[in-house]
């Protein structure tokens, strides 16, 4: 699915600036309200700087 995605954007000329992997961080914090950013760093620290790129995308 991932792929055929990538493949879509391309086609459109869609900027991919992030890919986001498969965790149970989000399932486990979106239970408790929570997102990656409301909890210590190290705790999330692959999935924050998989979130660096497209932070930094929006605030250009």
């Amino acid at each position: 699915a991932a792929d055929q995605l990538h493949l879509f954007c391309e086609q459109q000329k869609l900027p991919v600036v992030a890919t986001l992997r498969d965790t149970q961080n989000y399932v486990q914090l979106a239970a408790r309200g929570l997102t990656l950013f409301d909890v210590a760093p190290s705790r999330v620290e692959k999935d924050l700087e998989q979130w660096q790129p497209l932070v930094q995308w929006l605030q250009r």
